[in-house]
């Protein structure tokens, strides 16, 4: 049993910032065996191979010692709901896929006139996937 050595406020100051940190080293994880190959980028660790096990061990150990401060000050685990994660970006996304239509990338210099036939629909599907993923996500 351990004594209460933090008052309500500063046990969730805590809580939140080593869930902060316990994600963060998770990520790092993460990238440092999967690189992505996506279709417009590709995300790579330039970490030498030789470095990258020194680095996964300094990780875990900072992740047990996360787990021995949740234990030592009897921090909960918190369920976190990625589903507002899942509908928040995706509302920026459209915003700024509606800014791609050919007729606002006139802000970039003049515009071919065959465009927007080409781009518009595409991008208006796109749109609409958005609000489609969007819409699933509330239900």
């Amino acid at each position: 049993m351990t004594r209460d050595l933090l008052n309500p406020h500063q046990r969730k100051a805590l809580a939140i910032t080593l869930r902060h940190v316990e994600k963060t080293l998770r990520g790092i994880l993460h990238d440092l065996v999967n690189e992505e190959e996506a279709i417009l980028y590709r995300s790579v660790i330039t970490l030498p191979e030789d470095k990258r096990p020194q680095v996964r061990q300094l990780v875990e150990t900072a992740l047990q010692q996360i787990a021995v401060l949740a234990q030592m000050f009897d921090l909960p685990p918190e369920v976190i709901d990625n589903t507002a994660m899942l509908r928040g970006p995706l509302a920026m996304l459209r915003s700024d896929l509606h800014d791609m239509h050919a007729q606002k990338l006139k802000g970039f210099g003049d515009v071919d006139p065959d465009l927007a036939q080409e781009l518009d629909p595409v991008i208006d599907d796109l749109i609409a996937l958005l609000n489609d993923i969007t819409r699933i996500a509330r239900a």
